[in-house]
């Protein structure tokens, strides 16, 4: 059995439509191929869908199966986010986060508030959200964080014990490798945006209480709730994948993909969380994508175009054509592992 578990490609194929397109190439070179597949994300868009949550009736947050509570950061759908991409970046705010947040803590109906922490168009580290959480905190007039008081003991103990943050990447707030500033460029900053923004993020640091290593992620959201609010924080897409494998036996090959491998994949993505899984059970990988990096370390993938060449107009279409053509090699993969299972 083939297990599909491929992230969006992004402005161009969901979860569902990508695993789509994957499958029918598939079956075209390799009709006895027999797929199961499940959504996959990582704490950004698509993850409500890929963990089956449906909307509360207040329409600020979902709930998920098991009866817990899902607060996304971005593009689910819940009205109160239009608020996060208004203005330039260096105004954006994610106060509207937070009061959701707030209020599913506080309704005392969940366990635990899981925090979808990805794709976020905000780089305010947080801060915005901590306000409406109750947290008291001080910037001066030149953009630098000075000191954040948090509120009552209660109420802090109240978020410790029931947010959980579901973040799309391992990176810190700010490094000279992989962090939150990687992010910038692709939320539209200018250089000024660059230079305030570094400001803000390097005077959080300093009155950093707890160790963050999932901080750069949605802009820092990650940091203000694992470094300021000392809440638990975990990957997204390995919180995706434990419960999408749950109903499926083991797989002879997975398949994974997304739109673009390149060195933002390897904080944690989908495609470097399924790889990380296959290697810990002895299980083959493979991956597609729209375009990958060369000597991204990923093997068996499969990409629609070469390295700055253009994407197809008929993203579906490429997808499946380019799984199609690697049927074979995906087919001699199982073969290889299934003997060696056999022989072992």
């Amino acid at each position: 059995m083939l297990a599909i578990l491929s992230d969006k490609f992004k402005g161009t194929l969901t979860s569902q439509e990508a695993a789509a397109a994957i499958c029918d190439g598939l079956h075209a070179a390799w009709p006895e191929a027999e797929c199961a597949y499940a959504p996959m994300a990582d704490g950004g868009e698509g993850t409500a869908q890929a963990l089956g949550a449906e909307p509360h009736g207040s329409v600020l947050w979902y709930e998920l199966p098991s009866g817990d509570a899902y607060v996304p950061s971005c593009g689910e759908g819940m009205a109160w986010q239009s608020a996060l991409s208004e203005g330039t970046l260096c105004q954006r705010s994610t106060e509207a986060l937070g009061h959701a947040i707030r209020q599913a803590v506080d309704s005392g109906r969940y366990r635990r508030v899981y925090v979808g922490i990805g794709g976020t168009t905000t780089a305010d580290g947080g801060i915005g959200m901590l306000r409406a959480l109750g947290y008291e905190v001080s910037i001066s007039p030149e953009g630098v964080a000075r000191s954040i008081k948090a509120p009552s003991n209660s109420a802090e103990r109240a978020y410790r014990r029931s947010i959980c943050g579901l973040a799309d990447v391992a990176a810190p707030l700010i490094g000279s490798g992989l962090s939150a500033m990687s992010f910038l460029a692709q939320k539209g900053a200018t250089p000024d945006d660059e230079a305030a923004i570094r400001r803000l993020f390097l005077s959080l640091t300093k009155i950093c209480r707890y160790p963050a290593p999932f901080g750069g992620s949605g802009g820092g959201i990650g940091f203000a709730i694992q470094g300021i609010m000392g809440c638990e924080c975990t990957y997204g897409a390995r919180f995706v994948l434990d419960r999408a494998l749950v109903s499926m036996p083991r797989p002879s090959l997975i398949i994974t993909g997304e739109g673009r491998i390149d060195s933002q994949t390897l904080g944690g993505k989908v495609v470097d969380t399924v790889y990380s899984y296959g290697a810990s059970r002895g299980i083959p990988v493979a991956a597609f994508a729209g375009c990958a990096d060369p000597g991204a370390p990923y093997p068996n993938t499969f990409a629609c175009t070469r390295p700055g060449e253009a994407l197809p107009d008929n993203p579906a279409e490429a997808l499946r054509h380019t799984a199609m053509l690697a049927a074979p090699s995906l087919q001699a993969i199982v073969s290889h592992h299934d003997n060696n299972r056999t022989n072992d």
